[in-house]
């Protein structure tokens, strides 16, 4: 058998296993050459893969495989640093990270640390605010009645 064809049923293989390490194809755990031998076999057959399968290859975020994907996986490989936050408006972005881990933290005006998801494109809170302050430092009101509520002209918080 030819290794691309071997290369091909072990992709089929593990195709129906979620993995969470971005580029990690072949589901063994560690994005690696073999991963890279997949995504090239898929390019060059046009093999189209699942949804599954292309969030986890698709390390450009484009929808599509291609040179762009390899690439990033082969500097992943050699330099081990491109898992990282990616996101900019938070209190840890790594500047090297290509690929975001979830590790992204934010903090609020009273220390608070908040981490968050990515779905799709979008980023969410992983929890609900706890803020006490405007990023002003002013107290922010709390303690109204049901009553009340419909009537405040301000910003407020429940209890």
């Amino acid at each position: 058998m030819k290794p691309i064809i071997i290369i091909f049923l072990i992709s089929i293989l593990f195709s129906t296993i979620r993995n969470p390490i971005p580029g990690d194809v072949n589901g063994d755990n560690q994005t690696n050459i073999f991963d890279i031998l997949i995504i090239l076999n898929w390019i060059m057959d046009e093999y189209d893969p699942t949804d599954e399968e292309l969030e986890i290859a698709d390390l450009s975020g484009d929808n599509s495989l291609d040179i762009i994907d390899i690439i990033i996986i082969v500097h992943c490989i050699l330099y081990n640093d491109c898992v990282g936050c990616t996101d900019p408006y938070s209190n840890n972005l790594d500047p090297d990270a290509v690929l975001d881990d979830m590790t992204c933290e934010y903090f609020d005006i009273d220390g608070n640390i908040f981490t968050s998801l990515l779905i799709g494109e979008q980023r969410w809170m992983a929890e609900n605010l706890n803020v006490t302050h405007y990023l002003n430092g002013d107290e922010i009101p709390t303690g109204f009645i049901d009553e009340e509520w419909g009537y405040l002209e301000i910003t407020a918080t429940g209890d």
